[in-house]
Protein backbone atom coordinates (compact mmCIF):
# COMPACT_ATOMS: atom_id res chain seq x y z
CA UNK A 1 0.00 0.00 0.00
CA UNK A 2 1.46 3.35 -1.12
CA UNK A 3 2.08 6.16 1.51
CA UNK A 4 -0.64 8.04 0.24
CA UNK A 5 -3.85 5.33 0.19
CA UNK A 6 -2.42 4.04 4.01
CA UNK A 7 -3.14 7.81 5.33
CA UNK A 8 -6.27 7.56 3.31
CA UNK A 9 -7.13 4.29 4.69
CA UNK A 10 -6.45 5.53 8.12
CA UNK A 11 -8.27 8.96 8.04
CA UNK A 12 -10.69 10.17 5.21
CA UNK A 13 -8.15 12.88 4.03
CA UNK A 14 -9.84 16.76 4.51
CA UNK A 15 -12.90 15.36 6.10
CA UNK A 16 -15.52 15.57 3.71
CA UNK A 17 -16.99 12.61 4.68
CA UNK A 18 -20.23 11.06 3.76
CA UNK A 19 -21.94 9.35 6.50
CA UNK A 20 -20.78 6.76 7.35
CA UNK A 21 -23.92 4.20 7.10
CA UNK A 22 -25.03 1.20 5.50
CA UNK A 23 -27.89 0.87 3.05
CA UNK A 24 -31.53 1.63 3.65
CA UNK A 25 -31.76 -2.18 2.47
CA UNK A 26 -29.11 -3.43 5.00
CA UNK A 27 -31.32 -2.45 7.44
CA UNK A 28 -28.37 -0.27 9.88
CA UNK A 29 -29.25 2.53 11.50
CA UNK A 30 -32.72 4.41 11.54
CA UNK A 31 -34.86 7.18 10.41
CA UNK A 32 -36.38 7.79 7.04
CA UNK A 33 -34.70 6.49 4.00
CA UNK A 34 -35.74 5.90 0.28
CA UNK A 35 -33.18 4.47 -2.42
CA UNK A 36 -32.37 5.63 -5.67
CA UNK A 37 -30.85 4.20 -8.73
CA UNK A 38 -29.71 6.62 -11.39
CA UNK A 39 -29.85 6.89 -14.15
CA UNK A 40 -33.58 7.03 -14.13
CA UNK A 41 -35.91 6.09 -16.90
CA UNK A 42 -36.55 9.47 -17.80
CA UNK A 43 -34.24 12.08 -16.68
CA UNK A 44 -31.14 10.21 -17.02
CA UNK A 45 -28.38 10.94 -14.18
CA UNK A 46 -30.32 13.89 -12.86
CA UNK A 47 -32.62 12.98 -9.55
CA UNK A 48 -36.17 13.73 -9.28
CA UNK A 49 -36.87 17.51 -8.45
CA UNK A 50 -37.97 17.82 -5.17
CA UNK A 51 -37.45 14.39 -4.56
CA UNK A 52 -36.18 15.00 -1.01
CA UNK A 53 -36.29 18.36 0.81
CA UNK A 54 -34.10 19.14 3.80
CA UNK A 55 -35.25 21.46 6.50
CA UNK A 56 -33.91 25.11 7.15
CA UNK A 57 -32.41 25.62 10.05
CA UNK A 58 -34.81 27.07 12.56
CA UNK A 59 -33.69 26.26 16.19
CA UNK A 60 -31.27 28.61 17.85
CA UNK A 61 -27.67 27.87 17.39
CA UNK A 62 -24.37 28.01 19.12
CA UNK A 63 -20.77 29.02 17.80
CA UNK A 64 -18.28 28.47 20.90
CA UNK A 65 -15.10 30.52 20.10
CA UNK A 66 -11.94 29.84 22.41
CA UNK A 67 -10.74 32.33 24.82
CA UNK A 68 -14.20 34.32 24.27
CA UNK A 69 -16.77 31.63 24.97
CA UNK A 70 -19.96 30.60 23.55
CA UNK A 71 -22.54 32.66 21.46
CA UNK A 72 -26.07 31.89 20.56
CA UNK A 73 -28.13 33.11 17.10
CA UNK A 74 -31.50 32.71 15.91
CA UNK A 75 -30.86 31.11 12.89
CA UNK A 76 -34.08 32.51 11.41
CA UNK A 77 -32.17 36.09 11.49
CA UNK A 78 -28.86 34.68 9.52
CA UNK A 79 -28.45 36.15 6.09
CA UNK A 80 -25.95 34.79 3.68
CA UNK A 81 -23.06 36.18 2.25
CA UNK A 82 -22.75 34.10 -0.55
CA UNK A 83 -25.77 34.38 -2.39
CA UNK A 84 -24.46 32.28 -5.81
CA UNK A 85 -24.35 28.84 -3.44
CA UNK A 86 -27.37 29.38 -0.76
CA UNK A 87 -30.75 29.23 -1.07
CA UNK A 88 -33.25 31.46 0.98
CA UNK A 89 -33.21 30.87 4.69
CA UNK A 90 -30.03 28.56 3.85
CA UNK A 91 -26.36 29.73 5.14
CA UNK A 92 -23.00 28.49 6.34
CA UNK A 93 -20.88 28.84 9.59
CA UNK A 94 -19.44 31.76 8.21
CA UNK A 95 -22.95 33.34 7.72
CA UNK A 96 -23.80 33.22 11.27
CA UNK A 97 -20.25 33.86 12.61
CA UNK A 98 -20.55 37.34 10.26
CA UNK A 99 -24.36 37.77 11.83
CA UNK A 100 -22.75 37.93 15.21
CA UNK A 101 -20.51 40.37 13.97
CA UNK A 102 -23.21 42.13 12.59
CA UNK A 103 -24.70 42.70 15.67
CA UNK A 104 -21.74 44.18 17.83
CA UNK A 105 -21.66 40.61 19.67
CA UNK A 106 -18.18 40.27 18.66
CA UNK A 107 -15.41 41.91 17.03
CA UNK A 108 -13.96 40.78 14.11
CA UNK A 109 -13.01 42.39 10.64
CA UNK A 110 -13.31 39.92 7.50
CA UNK A 111 -12.92 39.85 3.73
CA UNK A 112 -13.52 38.21 0.51
CA UNK A 113 -10.11 36.96 -1.31
CA UNK A 114 -10.83 36.66 -4.82
CA UNK A 115 -7.85 34.60 -5.22
CA UNK A 116 -9.28 31.64 -3.07
CA UNK A 117 -13.26 32.38 -3.69
CA UNK A 118 -13.97 32.46 0.15
CA UNK A 119 -14.51 34.76 2.98
CA UNK A 120 -11.54 34.82 5.47
CA UNK A 121 -11.18 36.45 9.10
CA UNK A 122 -8.82 39.30 9.16
CA UNK A 123 -9.22 39.74 12.92
CA UNK A 124 -11.01 38.45 15.97
CA UNK A 125 -11.33 39.89 19.49
CA UNK A 126 -7.61 41.89 17.99
CA UNK A 127 -5.71 38.42 16.99
CA UNK A 128 -5.26 36.90 13.63
CA UNK A 129 -4.63 33.16 12.16
CA UNK A 130 -8.40 31.78 12.92
CA UNK A 131 -10.08 28.55 11.89
CA UNK A 132 -12.71 26.24 12.88
CA UNK A 133 -14.33 22.98 13.31
CA UNK A 134 -18.07 21.87 12.69
CA UNK A 135 -19.77 18.89 13.08
CA UNK A 136 -23.63 17.94 12.93
CA UNK A 137 -25.99 16.48 15.34
CA UNK A 138 -24.04 12.34 16.13
CA UNK A 139 -20.78 13.75 15.01
CA UNK A 140 -17.46 14.48 16.67
CA UNK A 141 -14.78 17.44 15.91
CA UNK A 142 -12.54 16.54 13.18
CA UNK A 143 -10.69 19.54 11.82
CA UNK A 144 -12.56 20.09 8.40
CA UNK A 145 -10.74 21.53 5.59
CA UNK A 146 -13.36 22.97 3.81
CA UNK A 147 -14.39 26.78 3.49
CA UNK A 148 -15.89 28.72 6.19
CA UNK A 149 -18.26 30.01 3.76
CA UNK A 150 -19.74 26.69 1.99
CA UNK A 151 -19.85 24.76 5.30
CA UNK A 152 -24.25 24.37 5.31
CA UNK A 153 -25.67 25.05 8.63
CA UNK A 154 -28.13 22.91 10.32
CA UNK A 155 -30.06 22.11 13.69
CA UNK A 156 -27.97 20.54 16.55
CA UNK A 157 -24.58 21.88 14.73
CA UNK A 158 -21.52 22.56 16.96
CA UNK A 159 -19.17 24.93 15.79
CA UNK A 160 -16.11 25.88 17.78
CA UNK A 161 -13.70 28.86 16.48
CA UNK A 162 -9.89 28.26 17.51
CA UNK A 163 -6.40 29.42 16.62
CA UNK A 164 -5.10 27.52 14.07
CA UNK A 165 -1.13 26.30 13.50
CA UNK A 166 0.32 29.20 11.24
CA UNK A 167 1.82 26.60 8.53
CA UNK A 168 -1.37 24.84 8.42
CA UNK A 169 -3.43 27.52 8.37
CA UNK A 170 -1.12 28.69 5.05
CA UNK A 171 -1.64 25.27 3.68
CA UNK A 172 -5.49 25.15 3.61
CA UNK A 173 -5.36 29.16 2.27
CA UNK A 174 -3.37 27.52 -0.55
CA UNK A 175 -5.25 25.17 -1.57
CA UNK A 176 -7.92 26.81 -2.03
CA UNK A 177 -5.74 29.49 -3.87
CA UNK A 178 -4.49 26.43 -6.51
CA UNK A 179 -7.98 25.45 -6.61
CA UNK A 180 -9.42 28.97 -7.77
CA UNK A 181 -5.70 29.41 -10.01
CA UNK A 182 -7.61 25.87 -11.87
CA UNK A 183 -10.54 26.65 -11.96
CA UNK A 184 -9.80 29.85 -14.32
CA UNK A 185 -7.28 28.53 -15.76
CA UNK A 186 -9.63 26.04 -17.22
CA UNK A 187 -12.03 28.57 -18.50
CA UNK A 188 -14.51 28.55 -15.39
CA UNK A 189 -15.61 24.83 -16.30
CA UNK A 190 -14.22 22.13 -13.31
CA UNK A 191 -11.92 20.00 -14.76
CA UNK A 192 -10.48 17.61 -12.00
CA UNK A 193 -7.25 16.26 -12.59
CA UNK A 194 -7.64 13.07 -11.23
CA UNK A 195 -11.28 10.85 -10.20
CA UNK A 196 -10.98 7.27 -8.64
CA UNK A 197 -13.43 4.49 -7.12
CA UNK A 198 -11.35 2.52 -4.65
CA UNK A 199 -13.24 -0.65 -2.90
CA UNK A 200 -10.80 -3.61 -1.56
CA UNK A 201 -10.99 -5.31 -4.37
CA UNK A 202 -10.84 -3.36 -7.42
CA UNK A 203 -10.62 0.03 -8.55
CA UNK A 204 -11.31 2.77 -11.02
CA UNK A 205 -9.59 5.90 -12.08
CA UNK A 206 -10.20 8.69 -14.55
CA UNK A 207 -8.51 11.53 -15.58
CA UNK A 208 -9.70 14.97 -16.50
CA UNK A 209 -12.99 14.80 -15.27
CA UNK A 210 -15.44 17.66 -16.29
CA UNK A 211 -17.93 18.45 -14.16
CA UNK A 212 -21.29 19.87 -14.56
CA UNK A 213 -24.16 20.67 -11.96
CA UNK A 214 -27.04 18.13 -11.87
CA UNK A 215 -28.88 20.49 -9.23
CA UNK A 216 -29.76 17.54 -7.03
CA UNK A 217 -30.25 19.46 -3.63
CA UNK A 218 -31.94 22.79 -5.00
CA UNK A 219 -33.52 22.81 -1.26
CA UNK A 220 -30.34 24.44 -0.24
CA UNK A 221 -27.94 25.20 -2.95
CA UNK A 222 -28.76 27.37 -5.82
CA UNK A 223 -29.12 26.45 -9.10
CA UNK A 224 -25.27 25.53 -11.24
CA UNK A 225 -23.73 24.93 -7.75
CA UNK A 226 -21.46 22.13 -8.20
CA UNK A 227 -21.26 19.26 -5.91
CA UNK A 228 -19.00 16.11 -5.08
CA UNK A 229 -22.46 14.23 -5.90
CA UNK A 230 -22.23 15.68 -9.30
CA UNK A 231 -18.61 13.70 -9.90
CA UNK A 232 -20.34 10.78 -10.28
CA UNK A 233 -23.54 11.80 -11.77
CA UNK A 234 -20.95 13.95 -14.35
CA UNK A 235 -19.09 10.27 -15.12
CA UNK A 236 -22.37 8.61 -15.65
CA UNK A 237 -23.29 11.46 -18.45
CA UNK A 238 -20.19 10.88 -20.06
CA UNK A 239 -20.84 6.64 -20.14
CA UNK A 240 -18.31 5.90 -17.59
CA UNK A 241 -20.18 4.67 -14.87
CA UNK A 242 -23.10 2.66 -15.81
CA UNK A 243 -25.22 2.86 -12.22
CA UNK A 244 -24.71 4.77 -8.79
CA UNK A 245 -27.20 3.95 -6.14
CA UNK A 246 -28.11 6.27 -3.40
CA UNK A 247 -29.43 6.62 -0.01
CA UNK A 248 -31.64 9.62 1.07
CA UNK A 249 -31.14 9.37 5.17
CA UNK A 250 -33.47 12.43 7.45
CA UNK A 251 -32.30 10.85 10.36
CA UNK A 252 -29.57 7.86 11.43
CA UNK A 253 -29.10 6.18 14.98
CA UNK A 254 -30.46 9.21 16.81
CA UNK A 255 -29.03 12.06 14.70
CA UNK A 256 -31.49 13.80 13.43
CA UNK A 257 -31.83 15.67 11.14
CA UNK A 258 -29.20 14.33 8.80
CA UNK A 259 -31.42 14.90 5.30
CA UNK A 260 -28.69 14.06 2.89
CA UNK A 261 -28.01 11.29 0.19
CA UNK A 262 -25.46 8.61 0.74
CA UNK A 263 -23.34 6.84 -2.26
CA UNK A 264 -24.18 3.27 -1.56
CA UNK A 265 -23.47 1.95 -4.61
CA UNK A 266 -21.27 2.44 -7.74
CA UNK A 267 -21.15 0.26 -11.18
CA UNK A 268 -18.60 0.06 -14.21
CA UNK A 269 -17.62 -2.03 -16.48
CA UNK A 270 -16.34 -4.70 -14.65
CA UNK A 271 -16.92 -3.04 -11.53
CA UNK A 272 -19.85 -3.20 -9.14
CA UNK A 273 -19.54 -2.62 -5.52
CA UNK A 274 -22.80 -1.93 -3.10
CA UNK A 275 -22.92 -0.86 0.22
CA UNK A 276 -23.39 -4.08 3.05
CA UNK A 277 -23.61 -4.42 6.45
CA UNK A 278 -21.42 -1.32 7.93
CA UNK A 279 -19.91 -0.42 4.92
CA UNK A 280 -20.55 2.31 2.04
CA UNK A 281 -18.68 5.27 0.29
CA UNK A 282 -17.03 7.91 1.56
CA UNK A 283 -15.35 10.88 0.03
CA UNK A 284 -11.85 12.63 -0.14
CA UNK A 285 -11.17 15.74 -1.56
CA UNK A 286 -8.08 17.60 -1.30
CA UNK A 287 -4.36 18.08 -2.98
CA UNK A 288 -1.16 16.74 -2.52
CA UNK A 289 0.08 20.08 -0.83
CA UNK A 290 -2.22 19.23 2.21
CA UNK A 291 -1.08 15.70 2.96
CA UNK A 292 1.52 16.20 6.27
CA UNK A 293 -1.17 18.96 7.42
CA UNK A 294 -3.85 16.00 7.54
CA UNK A 295 -4.34 14.39 10.95
CA UNK A 296 -5.40 10.66 11.11
CA UNK A 297 -9.48 10.42 11.88
CA UNK A 298 -11.00 7.57 13.65
CA UNK A 299 -14.47 7.26 12.23
CA UNK A 300 -17.15 5.36 14.22
CA UNK A 301 -21.18 5.19 13.01
CA UNK A 302 -21.80 7.77 15.54
CA UNK A 303 -20.26 10.34 13.25
CA UNK A 304 -22.44 12.33 10.24
CA UNK A 305 -20.37 14.66 8.63
CA UNK A 306 -20.58 16.46 4.99
CA UNK A 307 -22.66 14.70 2.67
CA UNK A 308 -21.21 14.26 -1.18
CA UNK A 309 -24.72 16.30 -2.53
CA UNK A 310 -24.50 18.97 0.03
CA UNK A 311 -20.09 19.63 -0.26
CA UNK A 312 -19.36 22.22 -2.70
CA UNK A 313 -16.41 22.06 -4.98
CA UNK A 314 -14.37 24.17 -6.51
CA UNK A 315 -11.50 23.28 -8.45
CA UNK A 316 -9.80 20.17 -6.74
CA UNK A 317 -6.58 18.51 -7.17
CA UNK A 318 -8.74 14.99 -6.49
CA UNK A 319 -11.88 13.29 -5.60
CA UNK A 320 -11.80 10.35 -4.26
CA UNK A 321 -14.60 7.86 -3.74
CA UNK A 322 -13.30 5.10 -1.02
CA UNK A 323 -15.05 1.55 0.43
CA UNK A 324 -15.50 2.32 3.92
CA UNK A 325 -16.28 -0.14 6.65
CA UNK A 326 -16.94 0.91 10.39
Amino acid sequence: MSKRRARGAIGLLMVIVVGMAAAAQSGAGTGDTSSVLLPSCCAGWTLPANAHLGLAPSQEGTIEIRSLGSFAFDPTQVQSLRKGIFQAGQFSVFDALAHLATQGRIQMQYAWDDTAGTYFIQSLNGKSGWWYDAHYAGGNFERPVVRMDEYPVKDGMAIQLYLEQPDRLDAIQKSFREETARLRANGGHLILPRVKVIAPQAELAFENVTVTSHNSRLDVLQPGVITVLDVLLSLGDEGKLTLVGLTWRAQMDGADPIDGYFVDRIDAEGYSVQATGDCTYSHEVGSEGLMEFLLPHGHTTSHVHLTADLKVLTSPEYVEFLWTCL
